[in-house]
């Protein structure tokens, strides 16, 4: 599974999408907690939404669950050039 987040995307839309995984992935919490070097307060409060966490975390637990978090590149002006 691969979500494409763009840099400039509001926290809460690319949170939702790992949380969305985290249930989805069908691993307890303790496990995800311990693989990705947080607490299991720490995801449950970020489960709850009552807590945020960095991106670098998000890409951990995405990783663990089975899900890709790709920044989004910026196209420049060589890549829509036509010539």
């Amino acid at each position: 599974m691969v979500y494409i987040v763009s840099m400039k995307t509001n926290k809460p839309d690319w949170e939702s999408i790992v949380r969305r995984a985290v249930e989805d992935s069908g691993l307890s919490r303790y496990k995800i907690a311990i693989e990705s070097g947080i607490t299991q307060s720490q995801l449950s409060y970020f489960m709850s939404g009552q807590r945020t966490i960095t991106l670098p975390t998000a890409e951990k637990i995405a990783h663990i669950v089975g899900l890709e978090l790709t920044p989004k590149r910026k196209r420049g002006k060589d890549e829509n050039s036509t010539d």
